[in-house]
């Protein structure tokens, strides 16, 4: 599902050249953001790395956080500092917001001026109240369905002047890589235990299917009918009825072996081993 990836772990940024010293990142900014491993801490530790290493790296930026996206759905967000997280948290629950407007559109959004901005007047006014004169976000470049944001937080009295742009533009440059290759690790983890699951439901439903054949008679259809019915009426799910199926069939089992009492492959009945379903 997400093909082509780098591998997991160190995972190198561009080549740091003379223009990213020019632009304000120093060759420790790119050692420290090409020294993150992706695949030994999760997605919320590396992007805090990153959100803390922008505020301290970009210059005028206060504050700092990091937002990834799947598709339309909001997956991971770190923050440098308390004031950040309150105010893009503030953004999450009405859908509207500078973070927001970079995930739709793929621009860069600016506010030079919280205490007049017509484009975002409810965020702008909380930002302003708070001390926040001037908030940037841009782009952390993705692929697929999955992207990022980058945003920081001023409280000078003049705006992010174009240097200090570019500066968060090659800065969001460098730590895209990063933070897109955690996350797709972090999926493709998940994928992994999903699958898993998956595979161990189907093994303990086709167990529990058996048994019920056993002792009903009946066919795989019918088997799976009943138990599909089970659920429903008890309002749990198919697999966890197939794995208390299948336990209490072992411990049913088990108790007749010592007490001597089994005397044929159906001398067990069904409603012995369904008894705390």
């Amino acid at each position: 599902m997400y093909p082509n990836f780098s591998p997991p772990g160190s995972v190198a940024s561009p080549d740091a050249g003379q223009n990213d010293i020019q632009h304000g990142l120093t060759v420790e900014t790119l050692r420290k953001l090409g020294s993150i491993v992706v695949d030994e801490q999760p997605v919320s530790a590396v992007l805090q790395q990153i959100a803390d290493l922008a505020a301290l790296s970009i210059p005028s930026a206060d504050e700092a956080s990091v937002t990834m996206v799947r598709g339309s759905q909001l997956d991971s967000v770190a923050f440098s500092g308390r004031l950040g997280a309150a105010l893009d948290e503030r953004q999450y629950p009405s859908g509207f917001g500078p973070s927001l407007r970079v995930v739709r559109t793929g621009r860069t959004v600016s506010i030079d001026d919280t205490s007049h901005s017509q484009r975002f007047p409810g965020f702008a006014y909380q930002a302003h109240r708070n001390g926040i004169t001037h908030v940037l976000s841009l782009r952390l470049r993705g692929r697929q369905e999955l992207a990022g944001v980058l945003t920081i937080y001023g409280s000078g009295s003049t705006p992010f002047d174009l240097a200090t742009r570019d500066t968060a533009r090659v800065f969001a440059d460098h730590a895209a890589p990063i933070a897109l290759n955690c996350l797709i690790h972090a999926l493709a983890l998940e994928e992994t235990v999903q699958l898993r699951q998956a595979l161990t439901s189907r093994a303990v439903i086709e167990q529990a299917k058996g048994i019920v054949m056993r002792e009903l008679l009946c066919g795989p259809d019918d088997a799976f009918a009943f138990l599909s019915e089970a659920s429903a009426y008890t309002g749990r799910k198919v697999r966890d009825i197939a794995q208390e199926l299948v336990r209490n069939t072992r411990e049913a089992t088990a108790g007749q072996w010592q007490s001597g009492t089994r005397t044929g492959p159906h001398t067990l009945r069904l409603t012995e081993a369904t008894r705390a379903l």
